[in-house]
């Protein structure tokens, strides 16, 4: 099956990462990172069909991530849309003491 990445910001984030916070190794997503990825899946959706994927998301299961420490926390997370489709989401987490929306 096609594994469609979708990249947005990913791929300058993650080529000047070291200039930003350092990007953390990838990790197995966890429970947390799957709450925090769940509320996003219709928005996740409408910028995917804006991208050109055609599909279904048949599932939105967070499968791995890497974090990033900037003024919150970026979370680069692999999410599986269908049984042999993928995606990257990054979602910004801001710090308790920073609650703005980003």
């Amino acid at each position: 099956g096609m594994t469609l990445m979708l990249r947005l910001l990913l791929l300058s984030l993650f080529q000047n990462a070291s200039a930003v916070g350092g990007l953390g190794k990838i990790q197995v997503a966890t429970k947390e990172t799957q709450k925090l990825l769940a509320p996003l899946r219709t928005k996740v959706f409408q910028q995917a069909q804006e991208a050109g994927y055609t599909s279904e998301f048949t599932k939105f299961a967070a499968i791995s991530e890497r974090l990033q420490v900037v003024a919150g926390r970026n979370h680069f997370v692999k999410v599986q849309v269908a049984p042999e489709s993928y995606i990257h989401v990054r979602i910004f987490e801001s710090l308790p003491h920073m609650k703005k929306d980003p």
